[in-house]
């Protein structure tokens, strides 16, 4: 008797926790969606992005590598992002990141140079500095 409700509790348990991650992942396209529409709900999708955590790493590197995306949502991503790299130190993000100071948006590049710079300290110097002299706009070479 004691092992069939241990495993029904168990099977209960397994079920519920394949039920919140099917939740997580659709809350997670869900906040990268809120990104992308911009306004109200933009800075709780990336507090919610944040505390997802191992979740939302890869669909957001995704969509912050799709340069379909307005370059204002991509900015966006980009501050998700950093705040993800905060709590989970995945070097990914810093490459996306790193990555993004050749991209062909001015406002996605200026926003990944001031995370950079606030997140990796001197490593974060060396691209920064490589970045600089071939930077066209203004407003980033300002912010390196």
């Amino acid at each position: 008797m004691d092992w069939t409700k241990g495993t029904a509790t168990r099977v209960a348990r397994v079920a519920l926790a394949g039920w919140l991650l099917a939740g997580c992942a659709a809350d997670v396209e869900d906040h990268i969606a809120a990104l992308e529409r911009g306004g109200e709900g933009e800075e709780e999708a990336k507090m919610a992005l944040s505390l997802a955590r191992q979740d939302a790493i890869d669909p957001l590197l995704a969509a912050f590598a799709d340069r379909e995306k307005p370059s204002r949502a991509r900015s966006s991503m980009a501050d998700a992002l950093a705040r993800l790299y905060i709590r989970e130190k995945d070097r990914r993000i810093l490459d996306a990141l790193t990555a993004a100071l050749d991209d062909g948006q001015a406002e996605v590049r200026r926003t990944s140079v001031r995370i950079l710079g606030d997140l990796e300290g001197t490593q974060g110097i060396a691209p920064l500095v490589a970045r600089l002299g071939p930077e066209p706009e203004d407003e980033v070479r300002q912010e390196i």
